[in-house]
């Protein structure tokens, strides 16, 4: 059986056509997630952190935001039948929350050149009514064509520190010292008790 010969285009198209296209597809997939913005939560020693204590001061790295700009910190609480969502208003969630109470808008963060947040310190955990809960931070910044955030949560625009907002961003514990110092009093008071019952029975012996 003769095979036909194949020019150099054809043989391209045949042979190396698909994975190309795949691979170009893949590439700019991956371009265009790139470009929303990501926040997360970190400790003093810049290391990725979920879990704080009262006290504690909380920073935060992300990218993806425009560069040079100043964008709004809120810190919402975190729901779990009621999640942060698209066009979600701030202040609505803050006040909404079924669970806890929220700190809502705690300040502001500014960019870099590169549209970057690098280990920006934004709040130094209060205790309070916040304790024992769970929290999530929103980088809120103008939506496109506006000079001024919204207070509207989307996702191009604005960080979320979580890519999956069905879970939690951070939670809020209470200094381990104070857990320490409640724990030894509670002991105390249990020994005091039983030393007394003991007296009270060798009395009436």
């Amino acid at each position: 059986m003769i095979l036909p010969r194949l020019s150099k285009q054809q043989i391209f198209y045949r042979f190396l056509g698909v994975p190309f296209c795949l691979a170009l597809i893949f590439c700019t997939t991956g371009a265009a997630l790139a470009e929303y913005p990501w926040i997360d939560s970190f400790d003093k020693n810049g290391i990725q952190c979920d879990e704080f204590n009262e006290g504690d001061p909380l920073f935060v790295n992300g990218e993806g935001f425009e560069p040079n700009a100043t964008y709004d910190v809120w810190i919402v609480p975190y729901d779990p039948r009621d999640h942060v969502r698209e066009y979600d208003s701030l202040p609505h969630l803050v006040n909404s929350g079924n669970f806890s109470q929220s700190p809502g808008m705690i300040g502001t963060v500014g960019t870099n050149a590169q549209g970057k947040i690098d280990m920006a310190n934004i709040w130094i955990v209060e205790g309070g009514p916040y304790l024992s809960h769970y929290y999530e931070i929103v980088i809120d910044g103008p939506p496109y064509g506006h000079s001024q955030p919204d207070a509207v949560y989307n996702s191009y625009d604005d960080g979320l520190d979580v890519i999956d907002s069905y879970k939690p961003g951070f939670h809020i514990f209470p200094e381990f010292p104070s857990i320490l110092l409640l724990s030894l009093g509670l002991i105390s008071i249990s020994a005091c008790l039983g030393l007394r019952r003991q007296a009270i029975s060798f009395s009436r012996k």
